[in-house]
C-alpha cells in the first residue's frame, strides 16, 4: 500500500468518525457529505472506471448549500445535475475540474467567514468550531490552488495538506458547533 492510500483511507475513516461528535448539529450534513465524498468517488473509480475528480465539483457544491437554508430542494438538485453535468463534460480536463473545485470552496470559506464574524457580533465571542472549520477551508483552498498553479508538484501538495486536514478532522471529533466559545474581552477607553 503507498503513503497516499494510507492517507485517503485514513482520512476516510477519520471524516466517517466525525459525524458522531456533529450529530444533531446544523453542521451535521456538512460532515456528512466530507465523510461520503471520497469513499463515493473511489466506489464509482474502482466498480465504474468513472473519474473521481468529475464528481468533486458537484460534492463540493452540496457542501455549501449545507451551510445555508435559503434554498429549496428543488433548486439544490437542478443546481447539483447541472454541475455534475458540466463536470462529465469536461471529462479529462482536469485544470477546469479543479478550478471548478477551487472556485466553490472559496464560497464556502467566505461563507464561514461570515458565519464567523456574525457569532462574533451576537455573543461577543470566539467559536473555536468555526475557526477550525475556516482552517480546514483554507487548506482546501491551498490545496486546489497548489494543483492548478503546478499539477505535478501540486500532488504533493494536495496530499500533504490532506494529512494536515486529518488532524483537523480528529479536532472535530471532540469539537462541535455547541463547544465553550472563548469570549472576547472589550475594554472602554
Amino acid at each position: 500500500m503507498t503513503i497516499n492510500e494510507i492517507i485517503s483511507y485514513l482520512s476516510m475513516l477519520v471524516w466517517a468518525l466525525t459525524l458522531f461528535k456533529q450529530y444533531k448539529t446544523s453542521y451535521f450534513t456538512f460532515f456528512l457529505i466530507n465523510a461520503v465524498m471520497d469513499p463515493t468517488a473511489h466506489i464509482l473509480h474502482l466498480g465504474f472506471h468513472l473519474m473521481p475528480l468529475s464528481f468533486y465539483p458537484t460534492f463540493i457544491l452540496l457542501k455549501n448549500f449545507s451551510l445555508t437554508k435559503r434554498y429549496k430542494s428543488i433548486f439544490i438538485v437542478l443546481a447539483s445535475i447541472i454541475v455534475l453535468s458540466i463536470s462529465h463534460l469536461l471529462g479529462g480536463k482536469i485544470f477546469w475540474l479543479y478550478l471548478l473545485c477551487l472556485g466553490f470552496s472559496l464560497v464556502i470559506f467566505f461563507t464561514l467567514v461570515n458565519k464567523l464574524i456574525e457569532h462574533i457580533n451576537q455573543t461577543r465571542s470566539f467559536s473555536l468550531f468555526l475557526i477550525m472549520l475556516i482552517f480546514y477551508q483554507l487548506i482546501s483552498l491551498l490545496k486546489y490552488a497548489a494543483i492548478l498553479l503546478d499539477l505535478y508538484k501540486g500532488v504533493t501538495s494536495f496530499y500533504l495538506a490532506t494529512f494536515s486536514q486529518i488532524f483537523l478532522g480528529i479536532g472535530f471529533i471532540f469539537v462541535n458547533i455547541n463547544t465553550k466559545n472563548f469570549p472576547i474581552k472589550v475594554e472602554k477607553f
